[in-house]
């Protein structure tokens, strides 16, 4: 074997060994979109360095929730990503949303309101930074089918929130938004881009039942419905 492509190919394992490892002691957390969809393409490619690939499906689609739900004929644009490594991805919503499904209605929580919610997050949700976001789609009784985290309200668009709705069979939806002090109003901008989204949504029949703020001073969510500033449907 060439002395450099030795080298390289121990380079590679060394770095995939320290990803494992750091996943192994902390899970996910502090992991940047671009460092767990490497850590997924491990086992989609094992003998080749998938960091440059990561790094293109990300700038490409945007986010991680970008790239998953991405169709698998726009991930083949990618240099390097075939039908398998394209077909992987595309698997991994999928199997999200049959382990949903999976849980026994009785088991599923209920987001009627800011104390339910609260328990929610408490219970089952990690915390996440300042200005990212929960994306959580219930059935018609408001009870939790699937979570999508977005680390930005920017990514989110009427038409995703309504892909994943339909792929869910989700009947509504709620938006949580990690802020520093829920005391302090949203901008005014934000308010409008909010109110939008509530309205395509509506069109599309899958209402916007309430956009929560959250703060870790740990005062109850803040309802923008309760409040009146978003439209109830």
């Amino acid at each position: 074997m060439d002395e450099g492509k030795k080298r390289s190919g121990q380079l590679h394992a060394g770095h995939r060994g320290r990803v494992r490892h750091r996943f192994l002691t902390t899970g996910l957390h502090g992991f940047a979109d671009h460092e767990v969809l490497e850590f997924l393409l491990f086992y989609a490619v094992p003998r080749r360095d998938v960091n440059e690939m990561a790094h293109m499906l990300i700038d490409r689609f945007g986010s991680l929730a970008g790239v998953l739900d991405a169709p698998e004929e726009e991930l083949c644009t990618i240099p390097g990503v075939g039908p398998h490594i394209a077909h992987f991805l595309t698997l991994i919503p999928e199997i999200m949303v049959q382990m949903a499904r999976q849980v026994s209605v009785d088991e599923r929580p209920t987001i009627r309101g800011p104390k339910s919610l609260r328990q929610f997050l408490e219970g089952r949700c990690p915390p996440c930074p300042v200005g990212h976001l929960l994306l959580i789609l219930t059935d018609a009784l408001r009870r939790v089918l699937v979570v999508y985290p977005y680390d930005s309200l920017d990514k989110l668009t009427a038409k995703e929130i309504a892909r994943r709705a339909s792929g869910a069979r989700a009947r509504e939806v709620v938006l949580v938004e990690r802020v520093e002090d829920n005391a302090a109003p949203l901008p005014s901008q934000q308010l409008q881009q909010i109110r939008r989204l509530s309205e395509r949504l509506h069109l599309l029949e899958f209402p916007l039942r309430d956009y929560y703020t959250v703060d870790f001073l740990g005062d109850p969510p803040h309802s923008l419905a309760r409040s009146g500033q978003l439209l109830p449907w």
